[in-house]
């Protein structure tokens, strides 16, 4: 559905595939702690379809009631909870990781960091977890060695891109399988650590990572 206000045209989502990853972000941002529906009816039509909310005031409250209409039948539609392991954008062909038992200590440390805040930064997670394919064949493919500087400006461009249906059946993968990834990691890291202690026999470094601990909960 289209809704035209000042001769410019606003789509107003009726499938979550509609609605891109920075709509729903900056909707999840903006609503933290609002208790007023009205409020909240204004932030979740300027954030899914980009009305300023200056602009909604100047809106007939007939057409305001036909987008919250809308918008309710959206909420009420089950969002997207199956993996895309392969995603195009661009012309592009991003992958989902497809060794996550095999992340690198740098993944992991910026994903157990994006993580503590998840949906503020789902942007970054998704760039970490959907790379470039660099080569496919017969249904498996290889994606682009992680580095954190491309992995901005791909978190970047998948904030206006992806859409959040895509990003759930993500996210609904990853924290399915989270515990377990997790204790893999965990247990990578620690026998790491234990070759490096034994190496230099650095009694302060064993203290403190024992204090410290590994990871998070």
């Amino acid at each position: 559905m289209l809704l035209t206000v000042e001769e410019k045209d606003y789509l107003i989502p009726e499938r979550w595939t509609q609605v891109k990853l920075g709509q729903y972000q900056d909707f999840m941002e903006k609503s933290i702690d609002i208790e007023d529906k009205n409020i909240l009816d204004k932030l979740a039509i300027s954030s899914f379809t980009g009305l300023s909310m200056e602009l909604i005031d100047k809106i007939r409250k007939t057409d305001i009631d036909i987008v919250k209409t809308h918008l309710n039948k959206l909420s009420n539609k089950k969002m997207n909870t199956t993996l895309n392991t392969i995603i195009e954008i661009g012309g592009k062909d991003y992958g989902f990781h497809p060794k996550l038992k095999n992340l690198t200590f740098g993944e992991f440390v910026d994903l157990d960091n994006y993580l503590e805040e998840p949906w503020k930064n789902m942007h970054y997670i998704m760039a970490i977890l959907y790379r470039p394919i660099t080569k496919q064949k017969r249904g498996k493919y290889d994606i682009e060695d992680y580095d954190s500087d491309t992995n901005f400006e791909r978190a970047q461009m998948f904030k206006d891109s992806l859409s959040v249906a895509t990003v759930n059946g993500a996210a609904n993968f990853f924290l399915t399988i989270g515990v377990e990834y997790q204790s893999v990691m965990q247990l990578s890291l620690k026998k790491q650590q234990k070759q490096m202690m034994k190496k230099k026999g650095d009694l302060q470094i064993k203290t403190t990572l024992e204090l410290n601990g590994v990871g998070t909960e």
